[in-house]
């Protein structure tokens, strides 16, 4: 069943929440970890949502996109409790969040199920890209900083070798 940017199962569980392009003003509440059925978040061209991301979102289990692009106003470190607990996660970008700092948890070698990592332009990330990205056996799609694209062939596993022939990581 379908409610304005919502998506329910037979159950009457929030399993989507579609809201990309509604103009959202304010900050992410913590409760939306309260959400256990969620599947997708898709938060994608609301400017003015704004602050950190909450730690809570990693309670969100079943998760399978994450999506902030242009929220160019989400600021502060990506949680790690995305890496540690969103192991179904198969999207998940941060595309223009220029706000978003630090480095990319370590955490996310957990997200054994990802398959597209999107960080154009946030531009306030620092470091490398972890080494427990080497981990991330179906990653085959990842767009950094620079607007450089790493893919990866069908079936080859992500790990040194190949993050460097596809010159992927990111730089401060």
């Amino acid at each position: 069943m379908f409610r304005f940017g919502t998506t329910v199962n037979h159950e009457d569980r929030i399993v989507g929440l579609e809201l990309r392009d509604n103009d959202l003003n304010g900050t992410i509440p913590p409760n939306i970890g309260r959400l256990k059925a969620l599947r997708w978040l898709l938060l994608g061209n609301n400017k003015k949502l704004r602050g950190s991301i909450p730690e809570e979102i990693g309670f969100l289990r079943e998760l399978r996109q994450l999506d902030f692009h242009n929220c160019s106003q989400i600021s502060g470190e990506i949680p790690a409790s995305i890496g540690r607990n969103l192991t179904k996660l198969v999207h998940l970008s941060f595309h223009n969040c220029k706000l978003l700092t630090g480095p990319l948890p370590e955490s996310f070698g957990n997200l054994s199920g990802l398959e597209e990592l999107d960080i154009y332009n946030c531009v306030g990330l620092t470091g490398n890209l972890p080494p427990s990205f080497a981990s991330l056996s179906k990653l085959a799609r990842l767009v950094l900083r620079s607007g450089q694209v790493c893919s990866l062939k069908e079936g080859e596993p992500l790990d040194a070798g190949n993050l460097y022939h596809n010159q992927a990581g990111y730089h401060t």
